[in-house]
C-alpha cells in the first residue's frame, strides 16, 4: 500500500511540474493573431492556442497546410513576438 502512495506521489509531482514548465499564453495567442490579421493571411483564423515553454512557443493550428504557410512567415511573427521573450517557434497541426 505505502509503496503505491509513494509512486503515486511521484506521479502528481510530475504532472505538477510539467503543468509549470508549459502553459498557456493568451498574449502571445493574440498578438500572433493581431500579426496574421494586420498582414490579412488567411491562416489568422486557423490558429487555435499558443503555449509557452521559457523561451519556445508552440503554435497549435487547424491543418498542416496552415502550419506549413505559417513556418514560412516565422521570422516576421519572431519579430514580433521580439518584446516576450519568445526566440524559437514551433507550429503543430
Amino acid at each position: 500500500m505505502l509503496r503505491h502512495l509513494g509512486e503515486d506521489i511521484k506521479n502528481k509531482s510530475y504532472a505538477h511540474r510539467a503543468s509549470e514548465l508549459v502553459y498557456s499564453d493568451t498574449k502571445l495567442l493574440l498578438k500572433v493573431r493581431g500579426f496574421l490579421k494586420k498582414r490579412r493571411h488567411p491562416a489568422s483564423d486557423s490558429v487555435k492556442s499558443a503555449l509557452r515553454s521559457g523561451n519556445t512557443a508552440t503554435i497549435h493550428l487547424t491543418s498542416r497546410a496552415a502550419a506549413s504557410e505559417l513556418n514560412i512567415l516565422r521570422s516576421g511573427i519572431l519579430k514580433a513576438l521580439e518584446g516576450m521573450g519568445v526566440t524559437t517557434l514551433r507550429f503543430t497541426a
